[in-house]
């Protein structure tokens, strides 16, 4: 099986609907989850995700997001 390797910035993008990337990496990551492709992110990759999204407002949807793409949730 061939494993698509998720990087801190298209996860990011994906995320965060400011991002200039959004509407593309958001396209690319349905298409993918569409096509059942096995989808890959290192602990380090999840923890920049959530360093990057880490504000006291934010940070129950950051946590929901980690907990739900690490799969231990």
């Amino acid at each position: 099986m061939n494993g698509i390797f998720l990087d801190t910035v298209g996860m990011i993008a994906v995320w965060d609907d400011t991002d200039q990337w959004h509407t593309a990496a958001r396209a690319a990551y349905r298409a993918l989850l569409a096509q059942g492709r096995h989808l890959v992110a290192t602990s380090f990759v999840l923890c920049d995700c959530g360093n990057r999204f880490h504000t006291p407002s934010s940070e129950a949807t950051a946590v929901s997001l980690l907990t739900s793409v690490s799969g231990e949730g």
